[in-house]
């Protein structure tokens, strides 16, 4: 398989080490998401949102996580 060197910007670079090196940030961050997530969800079951904004969001929010976990692994 060949590998493919892909170029980021120091900011980037900057976030990407905070998640790899700092565990407290990564935690706080994804509880941050979690939050968001929850009142999302009672925003959506009180008829606030559609469905498919609901879903939006929340598909938004999971792509999030799933980002800082992996960085913060």
């Amino acid at each position: 398989m060949e590998r493919i060197n892909v170029e980021v910007s120091q900011q980037a670079k900057d976030w990407i080490e905070r998640f790899q090196y700092c565990k407290e940030d990564t935690n706080r961050e994804r509880a941050a998401v979690q939050r968001i997530a929850a009142s999302i969800i009672d925003n959506w079951v009180s008829d606030n949102l559609t469905d498919s904004e609901a879903k939006d969001f929340l598909t938004t929010l999971r792509n999030a996580d799933s980002i800082i976990e992996s960085l913060g692994g």
